[in-house]
């Protein structure tokens, strides 16, 4: 059963959320963290919910830089020889 973050973060068919078991996990231990600390001004439900969201979208973004290459361009020296 996927949920509505995992949904949300648009992510292929192909990637299922069981790949994602240990993001899941770190999510929850850190929402039972700041709960316990009194830091949630939310419900636990709607703070879980945000940290899973924010957790994919991170996720997301290292995925889409490394299968675009993003910042390549550095290793490439601004075609600047610098002595």
């Amino acid at each position: 059963m996927e949920s509505n973050s995992f949904r949300l973060a648009r992510f292929t068919k192909s990637i299922s959320i069981e790949s994602f078991d240990d993001l899941i996990k770190k999510a929850l231990k850190l929402t039972v963290y700041q709960y316990k600390k009194c830091r949630i001004r939310t419900t636990f439900t709607q703070y879980y919910y945000g940290t899973i969201f924010k957790m994919f979208t991170y996720k997301k973004r290292i995925a889409h830089a490394e299968k675009t290459q993003w910042g390549s361009w550095f290793d490439q020296g601004f075609g600047v020889e610098v002595e």
